[in-house]
């Protein structure tokens, strides 16, 4: 209900093992932000919306967005991305299956520390090195062999470090596309919390 059908490329859905991927003809009619957020819905195509509603799988609430957002966030998903193509006329939207440490494992065959260091990571906003350890609790080896393999993580960029000595703290790295809809969540969970 929502594609342009008089543009020149077809509706695409693609399921991977990774994600699925929508693609429908023209652009978003509302920002990305206000797609996420729920904020607005402007319905392009009124009387298949009006079927979809009349059979009961479609409403006027402008849903979808922040469904998509709270599964991924529930779930520890990566986010969804978002692509609008002016030039061809066209928007795709990618909703995730897998979380972080799923997707880097399979890019870099990581060994169980580095999938430890990364699915640590993605649990917390930032982390010490002491934090690392108290939570590995021994289990994968000594301090030096995760220092190692955090270090290795950061030298591949995917673990980003800041600040020296005992003020040093690391974060999982994040696209700038991640890190907005992670502003987005956290502003819709402020929303609900002050109303």
């Amino acid at each position: 209900m929502h594609a342009y059908y008089d543009g020149d490329v077809a509706v695409k859905i693609v399921d991977r093992p990774s994600y699925f991927e929508f693609t429908n003809p023209g652009d978003m009619r509302v920002s990305k932000e206000s797609f996420l957020r729920g904020q607005t819905s402007i319905i392009r195509n009124s009387q298949i919306a009006l079927l979809f509603r009349k059979i009961g799988i479609s409403e006027k609430a402008a849903s979808g967005g922040p469904r998509i957002l709270k599964s991924a966030s529930n779930n520890h998903l990566l986010a969804p991305e978002i692509k609008v193509d002016n030039e061809h006329n066209f928007t795709t939207i990618r909703i995730w299956k897998v979380d972080a440490l799923t997707l880097l494992n399979d890019k870099f065959e990581l060994d169980k520390v580095q999938r430890f260091i990364i699915d640590y990571a993605s649990r917390v906003k930032t982390f010490k090195f002491n934090d690392l350890i108290a939570k590995s609790a021994g289990t994968y080896g000594s301090q030096s062999k995760i220092r190692q393999r955090l270090n290795i993580l950061v030298e591949s960029g995917i673990i980003n470090v800041t600040g020296k000595g005992r003020a040093t703290f690391y974060q999982l790295l994040k696209t700038p596309a991640q890190k907005k809809v992670e502003k987005i969540i956290n502003l819709w969970d402020l929303e609900k919390r002050l109303y």
